[in-house]
């Protein structure tokens, strides 16, 4: 008996591991939110939305488990798995500075850290804050944001930003 319900911790474990990193993988914020609209699990990206709204993503979000439709904020599937309560996976879009930032962030080729610090950073986030959010030293957000700044060719928080938004953005050249 003992051995089975380690079994089944184990699964869990492993599951809700597999479930958190699918989750960041999405590069928008996303939640899992049960059937009240509380938000169950959530990327990094979607914590700094949560945590900049003040209150309204989470009054959304209950919305949307009270009409699970997509919206023009939102695009909501539903979470099946037989014998667990309802669940839906809310993926934030219509976002037009974070489709932009992914937009900029292909053309100059930046890695997945660098695509998560693009997007805070657009977002007006602060190196301190980027670090909490992404769980990473403050040095760390800086050379991430050091390289941006190479890769698109500008030199400050502002021309970057101008750069994502006004889509003046330059392609990074193949080297011969």
């Amino acid at each position: 008996m003992a051995d089975a319900a380690r079994a089944r911790t184990l699964a869990e474990v492993v599951t809700t591991h597999v479930a958190e990193a699918a989750l960041e993988a999405i590069p928008a914020p996303a939640f899992v939110i049960n059937a009240a609209g509380t938000p169950v699990m959530v990327n990094s990206l979607g914590r700094a939305v949560l945590d900049a709204s003040h209150g309204d993503c989470r009054a959304r979000l209950a919305e949307v488990a009270r009409v699970p439709r997509d919206s023009r904020d939102f695009r909501v599937t539903a979470i099946k798995s037989s014998g667990t309560p309802r669940h839906w996976l809310v993926v934030g879009q219509g976002a037009e500075p974070c489709t932009r930032a992914r937009e900029a962030a292909d053309r100059w080729q930046l890695s997945p850290r660098q695509r998560q610090v693009l997007t805070l950073l657009v977002d007006g986030a602060s190196n301190a804050r980027m670090a909490a959010i992404l769980q990473r030293s403050e040095r760390t957000i800086e050379v991430h944001v050091a390289a941006i700044f190479s890769r698109a060719h500008v030199n400050s928080r502002g021309a970057l930003i101008a750069a994502v938004l006004g889509r003046r953005a330059p392609a990074i050249e193949a080297s011969t």
